[in-house]
């Protein structure tokens, strides 16, 4: 035990620079027509494929349920897995991703996930479905990702 006050030291945590690490739905609108983003959705495959509430998904985006980057002791799968996990959807790390869910908070799960197989050209969508869903100007695609 110490007795006094104790001196720390100041760090400094550098903070990632939002405009490159968040997109809007300005920016998802864009993609539609421009495809220069993948955009990969973290919800269960029927949420994204629109069989139950809150469903369907944004055009064109693919489909990978976020639980299943988990091993059975719910740390993450190895490198080698979540690759395969990502290449059966589709989704070429080496082009830029974008990633979405219901709210934002499982997209960031696949953001870290992208992060572990050296991936880092991504962004999330922190709208996610709650704003592109609920706004009657977007587009929606129901059903199975093509």
């Amino acid at each position: 035990l110490e007795s006094g006050a104790h001196k720390t030291q100041r760090a400094d945590f550098p903070l990632p620079n939002a405009s490159e690490s968040l997109r809007n739905q300005a920016h998802l609108l864009e993609n539609l027509s421009t495809q220069s983003a993948q955009v990969v959705d973290a919800r269960d495959a029927a949420r994204f494929a629109g069989e139950e509430t809150e469903g369907g998904h944004i055009p064109g985006s693919c489909n990978l349920w976020f639980g299943h980057l988990f091993a059975v002791d719910g740390t993450f799968k190895s490198p080698q897995e979540i690759e395969a996990l990502f290449q059966s959807a589709e989704i070429t790390r080496s082009q830029p991703i974008i990633t979405t869910c219901n709210s934002g908070m499982t997209a960031a799960i696949l953001l870290f996930a992208l992060h572990l197989i050296g991936a880092d050209n991504t962004a999330l969508y922190d709208g996610s479905w709650t704003e592109w869903g609920n706004d009657p100007d977007t587009p929606k695609t129901i059903g199975e990702a093509a």
